[in-house]
């Protein structure tokens, strides 16, 4: 490939954006040549914003391509666009490796799948977050002025790498200004009087000239919350006094920080307003390498009466064998923001022995009252993927174990999983049991199997059947809409038929030819047990009926039904039939309906039943 494959954007016009690169998907045996290959963003012209970076795929069996490869953003006026992805792929590789690079632009953000195992790299001027609430990577690279970050509406960047993370000069993972708005969170600064206190959290917050500041909360061994923001001051509104976000690491091999592990919180730029206060940063690592910054710094707040944003928390745990240590030279501090009063300093905490690899709980657990079709685990660090399959577990019913073939497992964070099969509704105990060849980042297995239950007990609908006398009818099948197994009374013609709640269902007695009263029994989105749904049992619920001469009235009357619905009906000729009164329903009793006898044309009645 000596020339170009491109799917290129054109740039703007008359202030237009640039529109984006496209898309570029290559499979080949050979790849050579020093050609170009790109799917880059239009620039935009005059204020318009510059068009994102699309996407280029290279799969191939050999490489020895020396070109260029790229897929930037466009530069813009109100903005560069953000880089696209190029992911490659050797035909004898487990693993690709996906580039984002937007080539010295300091553009918009690029979201990255959860989508397997990868090398990720980051540089450029590229800013990177997860699509998904966390990342599982076989290496980190993030050089060259690039940013990994978390995306918008997150709350923590949560990412697992199997191998290394390298953050170089000038680069970061950074979630700055990314924790509780300005005056919210459990330690936000106050405001009284046009001042702003300082925001708190693993520091407290600084006083204003008028108020005190935001109070200190959170973990500092496993400290995951976001910093509080600063108080109001007076004046416009800016954007500051956010608190830093929350990151959590945990990294199999080595993580080496020559540039910024931040969470700090943002100053108060308003006047008189408060400082946010730092984040949280979490890491679990083999190594710690590097000599640059780690930091959950509290913002300043605004020079003029604003309290210093307190501290944040930071705790770096690291494996106590040898060759794998802490060998950070670089700053790591939790310092409280300057102010009119200077927030607290926030914590710093080490340590060299992480607690045993082990499942800790599992949902559902205890009673349950509804259909299951899932089990969540979380386990106490982050998983070997690699490390699990359904062979790992067992999952035991009222009616048997789930066999393998019908388990499914996905991963719903560093540490947990979600077991998932088809749907159980038996009342009964269920036991979970999972491992132990399982294994975290840092390949220590379970020390033993874990064992968990849960119980299902679903509401219920409840009744009795009974033949017209009112004895009571066994062996009566009780049968639910939908997939439900019958059911069928007792003896004593008691029924107990469990429903999962919120669902909508008929329920329908049946026993040879004989009919019931009501014919069936309807439920919309229920959630609760319902007792006395009961039935009788008839031959017919067509009624029999009888009449007698009283006074000047001919007295029809028949033994009702309960919930059987009757209509009476007349005629003059036996072929033409028309209702006479209204539809009522019935009860367990003699009905008595009277007829007046006058001098209109002869009359023939007959009675309708439905149930």
């Amino acid at each position: 490939m000596e020339g170009k494959i491109s799917a290129d954007e054109h740039s703007g016009n008359q202030h237009g954006g640039g529109g984006s690169g496209g898309s570029i998907l290559v499979n080949v045996g050979t790849l050579s040549g020093a050609g170009i290959i790109s799917a880059n963003g239009g620039a935009g012209s005059g204020v318009g914003g510059g068009g994102g970076g699309g996407r280029i795929a290279l799969s191939f069996t050999t490489n020895s391509f020396t070109g260029t490869i790229t897929a930037h953003g466009g530069p813009g006026n109100s903005g560069a666009g953000g880089a696209g992805t190029i992911y490659t792929e050797a035909a004898n590789q487990s693993l690709g490796q996906v580039l984002v690079d937007n080539g010295g632009l300091f553009g918009t953000n690029t979201p990255i799948a959860n989508i397997g195992v990868f090398d990720l790299t980051v540089s450029g001027g590229a800013e990177a977050y997860p699509s998904n609430s966390f990342l599982t990577l076989s290496n980190l690279s993030v050089t060259a002025g690039g940013l990994v970050t978390s995306g918008p509406k997150q709350t923590n960047l949560n990412l697992a790498v199997l191998n290394n993370i390298v953050i170089g000069p000038g680069s970061a993972i950074a979630v700055d200004g990314l924790g509780f708005s300005q005056t919210n969170g459990p330690g936000a600064g106050q405001s009284t009087a046009g001042f702003g206190s300082g925001a708190g959290y693993g520091g407290a917050g600084g006083a204003s000239a008028t108020a005190p500041g935001g109070v200190a909360y959170g973990s500092a061994t496993q400290p995951s919350d976001l910093g509080s923001g600063g108080g109001l001051g007076s004046g416009p509104l800016y954007r500051g006094s956010q608190g830093g976000g929350a990151i959590h690491l945990n990294v199999g091999g080595t993580l080496t920080v020559d540039g910024w592990l931040s969470a700090d919180g943002i100053p108060g730029f308003q006047d008189g307003s408060g400082g946010g206060a730092g984040g949280s940063i979490w890491v679990n690592t083999r190594t710690l390498r590097g000599n640059g910054f780690i930091s959950a710094d509290g913002g300043e707040g605004e020079l003029f009466g604003g309290g210093g944003g307190g501290g944040g928390r930071i705790a770096v745990y690291y494996l106590s064998n040898p060759g794998h240590t802490n060998n950070f030279t670089g700053d790591m501090t939790a310092y409280g923001g300057e102010g009119f009063y200077w927030g607290d300093d926030g914590s710093v905490f080490y340590s060299s022995g992480m607690s045993q690899f082990q499942l800790v709980s599992h949902t559902p657990s205890g009673i349950v009252s509804n259909a299951v079709t899932s089990v969540d685990i979380l386990f106490n660090a982050a998983l070997n993927p690699f490390s699990i399959s359904t062979a790992d577990v067992t999952i035991t019913t009222p009616t048997g174990w789930i066999p393998a073939f019908q388990l499914t497992i996905a991963r719903v964070s560093p540490n947990g999983l979600r077991i998932s099969f088809p749907e159980v509704t038996a009342l009964g105990d269920y036991t979970v049991t999972v491992g132990p060849e399982i294994s975290d980042l840092f390949g220590r297995t379970m020390p033993q199997a874990y064992v968990g239950t849960f119980t299902i007990s679903l509401p219920t609908i409840q009744g009795t059947i009974t033949d017209a006398n009112g004895l009571p009818v066994p062996r009566v099948v009780i049968q639910r809409s939908g997939s439900f197994p019958s059911t069928a009374t007792d003896p004593n013609g008691h029924y107990v038929l469990p429903f999962v709640p919120g669902t909508s269902f008929t329920v329908t007695p049946n026993l040879d030819q004989y009919m019931f009263a009501p014919g069936s029994r309807s439920y919309a989105n229920i959630t609760t047990s319902m007792t006395n749904q009961n039935f009788i049992m008839t031959p017919t619920i067509g009624p029999s009926l009888s009449s007698e001469l009283q006074g000047t009235n001919v007295i029809a009357s028949w033994r009702g039904l309960p919930d059987v619905t009757y209509r009476l009906l007349y005629s003059t000729n036996l072929i033409d039939w028309l209702p006479h009164g209204e539809p009522f329903v019935g009860s367990n009793t003699l009905v008595r309906i009277p007829l007046p006898v006058d001098g209109a044309p002869r009359k023939f009645f007959r009675v309708r039943a439905n149930n």
